[in-house]
């Protein structure tokens, strides 16, 4: 995914999802076949130092072949 299709992808999905953009990440590359509770589990290794997050959708990328996620850190302003 090219930068810039990244960035417009997490604001276009954020205010579709009206999640604040400056408390998301979005995670691409996920395996096809990799579901919720392995998405979950992977990412809390890497974003634990981040606080907690929840993966509140997911979308299947074609021409990626692969899936997209995006977080929310449910911390709220802390990291403001």
């Amino acid at each position: 995914v090219s930068t810039t299709m990244a960035a417009n992808l997490l604001e276009d999905w954020c205010r579709g999802m009206e999640a604040d953009i400056h408390r998301s990440l979005l995670v691409t590359g996920i395996p096809e076949d990799c579901g919720q509770a392995e998405i979950e589990e992977t990412l809390n290794g890497v974003l634990s130092p981040l606080g907690p997050f929840s993966v509140i959708n997911k979308i299947f990328l074609r021409e990626e072949n692969a899936k997209a996620a995006l977080i929310e850190n449910i911390w709220g302003d802390h990291l403001h």
